[in-house]
């Protein structure tokens, strides 16, 4: 983040070199601690995508593999489907309704696991928002109380000039 020129110079010319440069600082320096927390958040989605490519290439597999065993399967029994055609049918059901129940349970287990990650996820980006946010505060407070100071001492020396001018004033018509 850049600080505007305007800015820069309304910082050296209230709080002065020293302190407007550590006012920069920590504001480039809170702006790239926000960077990397965007950067680790992108990372821990970029992994759980990850993850979730290397489940769907297993599933993949797996029903490649099932296909090939069932293709095997008919293949030997082509011979005596027409006896057993019925009792067949019937397991053939009976394994696919297994499957699909597996493939529920996975996936429930697949949701739950990710809504969980999620949430830890979203629990870590709110404590270090929570944090930033008490800092900025405190920083918000620190920086206010000092340009109070700095005005009254401000207005503390105006009117010790304008009282000392209108005194030499009055004297010299005197």
């Amino acid at each position: 983040m850049t600080i505007a020129a305007t800015l820069s110079r309304k910082l050296h010319e209230t709080l002065g070199d020293e302190a407007a440069g550590a006012m920069v600082d920590w504001m480039q320096g809170a702006e790239i601690r926000r960077a990397e927390l965007r950067d680790l958040h992108e990372l821990g989605f970029a992994r759980i995508d990850s993850r979730f490519g290397e489940s769907r290439a297993e599933i993949d597999v797996k029903f490649a593999e099932m296909r090939s065993e069932i293709d095997l399967k008919f293949a030997e029994m082509r011979s005596e489907i027409d006896v057993k055609f019925a009792e067949m049918r019937a397991e053939i059901d009976l394994k696919f309704a297994e499957m699909r129940a597996e493939i529920d349970s996975r996936f429930a287990e697949m949701r739950a696991d990710m809504d969980r990650r999620f949430g830890e996820v979203n629990a870590r980006i709110d404590v270090a928002t929570a944090q930033l946010n008490g800092r900025i505060d405190a920083l918000r407070g620190e920086f206010g109380e000092k340009l109070a100071s700095r005005f009254s001492d401000l207005l503390k020396w105006s009117f010790v000039f304008w009282a000392s001018t209108m005194i030499a004033l009055f004297l010299r018509t005197r």
